[in-house]
């Protein structure tokens, strides 16, 4: 039992059992020396030393080691309450055992029988503090903080009922202070009571922050729950065993509102009963706040459609979802308390598991996973999980993780997989054909040829001798039919090489015209040895261009024309015409006038060796024609088709898409002549070339030296060039593509991309001579393109466009 000190007279028994009831710690200091002069009960056993223990510390030796709890502060505050103005601080203090208390305390000047003292009363707030931080984290620890509130309210109710029990034999000595102390529970912030056994007030104290003092002294006389709590009127109506504290929770409505408070009752051996009601609204609030918040999460994880799980770091499911029934069959209640690595695909277990060991390593950041796990059928189910810390203080409490099943997106990725091999076993399976087939065509075209050069030689060499007019007719013949073989083999191999992808094509700007005249005036022999008149139609259309190979064009329209020409009706016409088509693509038209093509054959009208019946009739033909001339067309981007065909004959479209007029695209200024005396001098320009080989750097140089008013500023850098760019603001430059440090194309976005230089022509220079590449770099910005080796002539004629102006670009 603490002893006061004997210096100070005893009070009422009932005082000292109130002073030592209190549930804050209470201590009276002499004001002149700052002595430690009297305890209560509390502040000893929360600290776990005897009050002459804390005498003997004092509060310096009871304070925390550590800002701001620091002599030099506790004697700030002393000095201002010994002033007449009461303080109210924050103070830690450490226990026996090392543990730190947090109060919230009250010091304030008071007199003990003419005896100037000092009066502290603080109230631990650690739990207050907890709160605060349980706030704080609610998001993270929801059910943990739970749990540990109703072990601390479990806690604190056994340690009340101890307290009680204790105080209980110091009734009689508390009692002898009742008048000294009189005034320190006025600033109490709790409100204490004595009853008698119905609950009637026989007295109170206190009650400065429970907002009930007013009430209380207007309720003197009365039964405390008719005029205040009417939930204590249970308590009253049964009896209680000498000493058991029992808590109970009320609420009541005030001038603020409905508010919460909590009263600790005490029936002492008098009868009587003491009961401490304290405010515990805000402590209300913030469970209300936390219960809300834990059944709106609980309702959006057991809602969701994912799965959400937790683990402890053993891989033991503590938790799973309901949506764990929907997706993978198992009941919660099946699998909780079980090790996931039993459910989890062996083979995914270590990656599992590296995953999880991820998580912990980096509390906060989330990582996922991807694994089997088995459903209750005993399949195999993807899942993909997303996991995190359950807390970012405490990784060891566990993972939870949100869970997907993916196994429809995890097959059709297999499946695409699978399929994307197969196709690549098929491409390669092609490609090798392909070579074959080549290799095989270019043996053929070997074999072939070697002797067909005899058979045409010689046959060639006995044309021109004098021979009996049967062996000439018998030279012609084989002539003749030598001739056609090596057109067939040719047609064979150059379909061949177009179905390989081996065709190469010059794609560039074709007049139709004057293609359309080349191959009329070719078969113009063939035409009037059969009678047949040819009509050139083309018209206006005929001077535009369309993007073709030239060479091949004029195969293609021979091809037309010759069929044209040889299935005619006798004395019959050809006419070929030039107009747009309805998308905007130039179309080549060959009609005739025979007699057209039978329906159910035209299936196989541009089918190799496909003659539709005229292998019946005189006139020759491999029956590769068509199927060449399609085979072309499309490689140069265009259609070929029959348009019509009938009793009047047939009509073959070849449509193409339409060019620019070269000349007009390449239209370059008169070369500048010598300035006349007194006539201006040609401008000077400023050319920026970037460039790394030595070698055409020199020979730019060597062909600028014609013209003295251009200064060429080197780059050997990509880098560079751009900063020459960006400081000097030349007139042109002329850029290379395959630069050390950067590609040309990286060095053109970058120039476009600057306001400084974005206006400057840039003219490539390369030996990329691609047309992909070409129609790129032009679309990415550049004024012209000039493959190496240059045309010199062309090369100055289009840095003269470029300075001079817009031109249209090479």
């Amino acid at each position: 039992m603490p002893h006061p000190d004997p210096s100070l007279p005893d009070a009422q028994p009932d005082y000292r059992t109130i002073f030592d009831l209190t549930a804050d710690a209470i201590c009276v200091y002499d004001q002149a020396t700052g002595e430690i002069l009297d305890t209560n009960r509390a502040n000893c056993e929360l600290h776990g030393y005897t009050i002459d223990e804390i005498r003997e510390r004092g509060i310096t030796g009871m304070s925390a080691p550590r800002e701001p709890y620091t002599a030099e502060r506790a004697a700030e505050y002393v000095r201002r309450a010994a002033a007449g103005e009461p303080q109210r601080y924050e103070w830690a203090t450490v226990t026996r055992s090392g543990e730190e208390i947090v109060w919230d305390t009250l010091l304030m000047p008071t007199s003990l029988q003419g005896r100037p003292v000092l009066v502290t009363v603080a109230r631990d707030i650690r739990a207050l503090k907890a709160s605060e931080a349980a706030l704080r984290r609610a998001n993270e620890e929801l059910e943990r903080r739970v749990a540990e509130r109703t072990a601390e309210a479990e806690a604190a109710n056994a340690a009340l009922r101890g307290k009680l029990a204790e105080l209980e034999g110091a009734r009689e000595q508390l009692i002898q202070r009742t008048r000294e102390l009189e005034g320190v529970f006025r600033t109490l912030p709790d409100l204490y009571f004595r009853l008698n056994a119905d609950g009637t007030i026989l007295e109170h104290r206190g009650g400065r922050e429970a907002g009930l003092s007013d009430e209380a002294y207007r309720a003197f006389g009365q039964r405390i729950q008719d005029a205040l709590f009417p939930a204590l009127d249970d308590y009253f109506r049964e009896r209680h065993p000498v000493g058991e504290v029992t808590c109970i929770e009320a609420a009541r409505a005030t001038a603020e509102g409905e508010r919460d408070y909590e009263a600790r009752l005490l029936p002492l051996a008098d009868g009587t009963a003491i009961a401490i009601v304290r405010d515990i609204t805000a402590r209300k609030r913030a469970e209300r706040v936390l219960q809300e918040r834990e059944e709106r999460f609980r309702a959006l994880i057991e809602n969701a459609h994912d799965i959400t799980c937790i683990l402890d770091l053993d891989g033991v499911m503590t938790y799973q979802s309901p949506s764990l029934r929907r997706l993978l069959g198992w009941d919660p209640e099946e699998v909780i308390g079980k090790s996931a690595w039993e459910f989890i695909h062996p083979e995914d277990v270590d990656a599992v598991i590296t995953a999880i060991r991820e998580v912990v390593e980096t509390p906060g950041l989330a990582r996922s996973a991807e694994y089997r796990f088995r459903h209750r059928d005993g399949s195999w189910r993807m899942l993909e999980a997303i996991g995190r810390t359950l807390s970012v203080d405490s990784p060891e409490q566990g993972v939870v993780s949100n869970v997907r099943d993916v196994t429809e997106r995890w097959q059709a990725e297999e499946a695409l997989q699978a399929a994307i091999q197969e196709a690549e076993a098929a491409r390669e399976a092609s490609e090798r054909a392909n070579h074959e087939k080549s290799e095989f065509l270019s043996r053929m075209s070997h074999e072939l040829r070697t002797p067909m050069n005899s058979i045409l030689g010689f046959a060639q060499i006995l044309a021109e001798l004098e021979l009996a007019p049967e062996d000439h007719r018998a030279v012609n013949h084989i002539l003749s039919a030598g001739e056609h073989l090596l057109k067939l083999i040719n047609e064979v191999l150059d379909i061949a090489r177009i179905e390989s992808g081996r065709h190469q094509l010059s794609l560039e700007p074709v007049q139709v015209g004057g293609v359309v005249r080349e191959a009329i005036d070719l078969v113009r022999p063939l035409a009037q040895s059969r009678g047949i008149r040819i009509a050139d139609s083309v018209g206006p259309a005929g001077k535009r261009y369309v993007r073709a190979d030239r060479q091949r064009l004029a195969q293609v329209l021979l091809n037309l024309l010759s069929n044209a020409i040889k299935y005619n009706r006798p004395a019959g016409s050809v006419r070929i015409t030039c107009d747009e088509g309805e998308d905007g693509r130039l179309r080549v038209l060959v009609a005739d006038d025979g007699t057209g093509i039978p329906t159910d054959r035209r299936e196989q009208l541009f089918t190799p060796f496909a003659r539709l019946g005229a292998e019946q009739s005189a006139v020759e033909g491999t029956g590769l024609g068509l199927a060449l001339s399609r085979r072309l067309i499309e490689a140069m981007g265009g259609e070929l088709y029959l348009e019509r065909s009938g009793d009047q004959g047939s009509v073959f479209c070849a449509a193409l898409a339409p060019a620019e007029d070269p000349l007009a695209s390449a239209a370059l200024p008169e070369p500048a002549a010598d300035p006349a005396p007194g006539e201006a001098v040609r401008p000077p320009a400023t050319l920026l070339y970037v460039e790394d080989n030595l070698a055409n750097l020199s020979l730019i140089e060597r062909v600028l030296l014609s013209r003295p008013e251009w200064r060429l500023l080197p780059a050997l850098q990509g880098k560079l060039g751009i900063e020459l760019a960006r400081e000097h603001a030349p007139d042109l430059i002329l850029l290379d593509l395959h630069l050390p440090d950067l590609s040309g194309e990286e060095v053109l976005r970058e120039l476009r991309a600057d306001p400084r230089t974005a206006a400057i022509p840039v003219v490539v220079v390369s030996a990329d001579a691609t047309a992909k590449t070409v129609e790129r770099l032009r679309a990415s910005g550049a004024e012209a393109y000039l493959t190496k080796p240059l045309n010199v002539k062309q090369f100055v004629a289009t840095i003269e466009s470029a300075l001079a102006g817009p031109a249209v670009r090479p």
